[in-house]
């Protein structure tokens, strides 16, 4: 039980008490990653998974192949291995069936999938390209679908993430990575078969990131850093004004300008860690109760923002402004 509440979130529904009653009955699913437009590794066999009632057969059928069958774990979790396909340019209809309920999965290709991951320079847009307007006026190419995987930081392997695919043409191309797109073109242009990019990157992001605890504690820089973020997790639940609050002692704190970069502040740009920053300021009487707005412009590359102690928001990747 503990484990479907972990792994499945807002996926399942139904009648749930904390006092160790079982979920009754589960939302009939499948991971975001399988959806419309999406394309399939030719050549080899795919996984695909999902959620359903425990217990309960799930069957796949896809452009009219033999249907696979699998069934339902008692969590609810299933997952199934479709038969490797050749490349093909011509969508196929997907259906997933259980319990009388269907999902249907249009404009499905086979060809090439590849998996782009890196930090700023691979999360860069194309509408921030060099020559972005001759990018777009050749960008009409149905046979290149993109996926870009939410920013969500999680502290274990997550079975599902967000995001759709997309097909190629002069509007999608603009908002997804630059560095996966012209790569994928090229495959396209030389092999001749469907592509299917899947960007997920973080700017700023380090490989330990990336790479499990149990990767991680093989090695000692990488029990340095669990330990060290650990000691940050600890520190953050059990005292968090310790930094946000009113009342800090920053009378040993560094002083700096912002906008600008951490040499202001007498810190090497190449320094890459996590910094407080403390924003003195004054809000005019005659404001009082009227809804205020903080914009601190882009921030490299994540933050949590407080007012008063009061966290007020907090974003990912730094081409977004903050607005709270």
């Amino acid at each position: 039980e503990e484990k479907v509440q972990k792994s499945t979130g807002c996926i399942l529904t139904g009648p749930y008490t904390p006092n160790g009653a079982k979920f009754v009955k589960a939302e009939f699913s499948v991971a975001k990653i399988f959806s419309d437009h999406m394309v399939l590794q030719q050549g080899r066999p795919n996984t695909i998974w999902g959620w359903a009632n425990p217990d309960a057969l799930v069957t796949i059928r896809i452009g009219g192949k033999p249907v696979v069958e699998t069934q339902a774990d008692p969590a609810g979790e299933w997952k199934a291995t479709l038969p490797a396909m050749a490349a093909s340019s011509k969508p196929k209809l997907m259906t997933i069936t259980s319990d009388g309920q269907t999902i249907t999965i249009n404009d499905v290709l086979v060809g090439e999938v590849w998996f782009c991951s890196g930090q700023s320079n691979m999360q860069w847009k194309v509408r921030s390209c060099d020559r972005v307007e001759d990018v777009k006026a050749d960008a009409n190419r149905p046979t290149i679908r993109m996926f870009t995987v939410g920013l969500a930081s999680v502290d274990e392997p997550a079975a599902d993430v967000s995001g759709r695919w997309s097909v190629c043409s002069p509007e999608t191309v603009v908002d997804f990575s630059g560095s996966a797109y012209h790569m994928g073109r090229t495959l396209s242009d030389h092999l001749g078969v469907p592509v299917g990019l899947v960007a997920s990157s973080w700017g700023g992001s380090s490989a330990e990131a990336w790479i499990g605890p149990e990767a991680l504690s093989t090695v000692a820089p990488g029990r340095r850093v669990q330990s060290q973020f650990a000691a940050i997790q600890e520190e953050a639940r059990t005292n968090p004004a310790v930094y946000t609050g009113l009342d800090v002692d920053d009378s040993e704190w560094k002083q700096g300008a912002v906008p600008g970069h951490s040499s202001t502040f007498g810190i090497p740009d190449e320094v890459d860690g996590i910094f407080w920053l403390r924003i003195p300021m004054e809000v005019p009487k005659h404001w009082t109760g009227r809804p205020l707005r903080m914009s601190l412009g882009m921030v490299d590359d994540d933050d949590i923002t407080y007012f008063n102690g009061f966290e007020i928001g907090r974003t990912n990747g730094w081409q977004t402004r903050r607005n709270y």
